[in-house]
Order: C-alpha cells, then structure tokens, then sequence
C-alpha cells in the first residue's frame, strides 16, 4: 500500500522550518562585529580578554623566520585573578643573566621606506608614521597585520596634549610653579599634522592614533613588534638590556638573573640606547608628558632648569622608607629653599581645589582616567618636593 502524509504532520513540519530560520536570523544579528581591519577591530575585540591581541602578536613573530622570543617568559596581567589589572611580560622560569630574551629582524620592522625620512628627527618620525598607516590601510592583507591589529586597540588620548581641555589645564596649573610650556607644550599632534604633510587626513582619529603610537612606542625611528611590549621601569627592577646588531636586528637580553614570576622591565630614559636622555636628565615629568603615566619608584626629579636633579627610590626591602639621592649636586642657596617651600604651599592650596572639582561641574568634564593621573602626579610631586625641601635644608645647615 502507497504511504501517505498526513495534513498534521507537513503543517507541524513546516512550523518547524520556519522558526529555525528565524532564530537563524536572530542568531546572525546577534554575532560578534566584523573583524576587518582597521575600523571595525575596537568593537570586535571590545568584550575579548586583554592578553588575546597581544598573544596572537607573539605567535605570529615566533612563526617568523630569524625572529626569535624565548619560550621563558609570557605576556599576563599582573594579577590573574583581576581581569581590569594591567599587563606586562614576566618570567616563567629563572632567566640567567646574559639570556637573550627576544631578536627581532629588520623585516619585522615598521620603519620608513628611504634614507631621507629616517633621518628625520621630528617626533613622531614623519615616515614611521605613514609606513604604519600604509599598512593599516592595507587592513588584513597587510604583512604587519597582527602588530597593526594590536596597535589599533591600544588606549586612545593617553598623551596629554590629547587629553580633554579640562583635564590638559588641570594637569598643568599643577605645574605651574615651574614653567609649564617647557615640559607640557610637547606638540606632538602639531607636528603630525603641521610638519608631516597630511593634507587633508587632519581629520582622521585612526591616522592621529596611529601618530601618537610612533610617540610612545618607536625606537627612534623604527616600530619594533613585542619590544615595545615590556614595561618601563628603573632601579633594581630594570633587568634587560638592548643592542642592535650588524644586520639590524634589535636583540632583548637578560641583564641580570631574572626569577620565575618577576615582571621583566624595559626603561624609556635609563636604557642602554638612553645617552640622549640621561644626558639631559629626562624625568618623571617628561614620562608623563611622553608616554601617558606617572612612573612607578624609582623616580626622577628635575628643578629649575636641571639646577636641582635628584632621584628618589625605596629602600630594597622596605619600600615604605624612600631614599633620596642627587643626580646633579645643586648650588645650594636660600633661593632654592624658597622656591621649594612656595612650591608646597601652592601645591597645598591646589590639593584643596582638586578636592573642591572632584564635587564640581568641571569634574564631569574630565574622564576618570585623566583624572587619576592628574591625582598621581599631583601626589608624586608633592612627595618630591617635600625630600627636596629636606636635603635642601640639610645642606644648608652644613
């Protein structure tokens, strides 16, 4: 006998159908955003873990031929159990002092394409920053993909001249007792725009990101993927050294034992490629100014026109006793003292007003995140200023 269908079954059936397809509808609305670069790339990875981006940078240098990064170490957060902390490579096992830690090629390099632009000394480096944008446009079919793809999800207006009016003039009336247009007038945006020949790209927040990312990041003119990675950090905590090599490959080594768990650590003024800023005494101020953060201990303070420099650190062992030392031994008169002692009492008197703004409408002007370092450095300061108004005293006294 010939089956049949019955109508029940075939309207069941196609009931079936239809809300499949539509919760197959609802389920493509739902997917995460596309992941083209580069002006889709915040939004898909927006809710992804912090170490994901950065993870993939890696593996895609050590697939590289003549790249190398030693399986010994690994980027983390700094607490594992606090997905908001921040980031940094440690050590996964003892490092000998001498270990090289990572060698990167100069074909892993973003860099400009002629002689002419990598001898400019405009900051940014003009031509690192159009090579950089070159590849960002290039989008995934772009060589540098993975370290374009990390660069476009790093924080935005971390500098200060690209913070928020508001919180850019409360930054500097902390300042002011010295001459703020020396340190905070770093026109670093003006040069993109003004010496770099943009056009008509004045307009372009990827362009400027990406500018500003040479800024903090290039090593003089060359952008170096993983190196720029580490995070800065001076004293007994600086453990690596750096060194170009005849083929123009940049080389990462242990410059001590380093123990498993120990964060390693770069420094943006004391490394080995340094000279120019330790001979000028770049401070905590200019690491401020040029990268976006008050520096951890130890610290360096520079007064009146590198008059007074002095480095202040914790004690090894008791990080609550901060040992204070001179950088440059000052002429020590009774116009130094009186400029430290006016400095605190107007750094006392603007404590009072940060604390009146923090309740005010000017507060919902400034972003947490400019606010805090603004808090920061206005305690650093003080705190500085207060061991330079101790061995000032001191000295005089002798």
């Amino acid at each position: 006998m010939k089956a049949t269908t019955s109508r029940p079954f075939l309207f069941a059936l196609l009931l079936t159908v239809i809300i499949c397809n539509v919760k197959a509808d609802q389920n493509k609305s739902k997917e995460a955003p596309s992941c083209d670069m580069p002006n889709n790339i915040e939004n898909c990875y927006a809710n992804k873990p912090n170490t994901e981006l950065p993870n993939e940078l890696i593996e895609w240098i050590k697939s590289q031929s003549d790249a190398f990064i030693s399986n010994k170490q690994e980027f983390r957060l700094q607490d594992p159990l606090d997905p908001t902390s921040g980031t940094g490579i440690f050590a996964v096992e003892r490092i000998e002092k001498g270990e090289i830690l990572c060698n990167i090629p100069d074909n892993l390099m973003i860099q400009p394409d002629n002689d002419y632009d990598r001898d400019d000394y405009n900051v940014p480096n003009c031509g690192t920053v159009w090579a950089l944008i070159h590849e960002m446009e290039l989008g995934d079919e772009s060589r540098f993909a993975p370290y374009v793809r990390y660069l476009l999800t790093r924080p935005r207006d971390q500098i200060p001249e690209t913070w928020s009016d508001a919180g850019y003039a409360t930054l500097r009336e902390t300042y002011s007792g010295q001459d703020p247009d020396d340190w905070f007038d770093t026109e670093y945006m003006e040069t993109w725009h003004e010496e770099c020949e943009q056009g008509g790209s004045k307009d372009n927040p990827l362009y400027d990101h990406m500018a500003m990312q040479v800024v903090q990041r290039a090593e003089d003119e060359q952008m170096i993927p993983f190196y720029d990675m580490y995070n800065h950090r001076n004293g007994h905590w600086l453990n690596t050294r750096q060194k170009f090599h005849d083929d123009d490959s940049f080389e990462i080594s242990a410059s001590r034992t380093i123990q498993a768990g120990e964060q390693i650590y770069n420094s943006y003024n004391m490394c080995d490629l340094c000279d120019g800023r330790k001979e000028t005494f770049f401070d905590s101020t200019d690491i401020l100014v040029t990268y976006g953060f008050v520096e951890q201990m130890p610290q360096r303070w520079n007064f009146l026109g590198e008059t007074a420099v002095f480095d202040l650190d914790e004690k090894k062992g008791d990080p609550q006793t901060i040992e204070f030392s001179w950088a440059t031994f000052p002429k020590l008169d009774p116009a130094m003292l009186e400029f430290v002692e006016e400095e605190i009492e107007r750094l006392d008197h603007l404590e009072w007003s940060l604390q009146d703004k923090e309740t005010s409408s000017l507060r919902t002007l400034i972003p947490d995140i400019e606010w805090n370092v603004i808090v920061q450095y206005h305690n650093a300061y003080r705190a500085a200023l207060d061991h330079g108004l101790r061995a000032t005293t001191e000295g005089l006294a002798i």
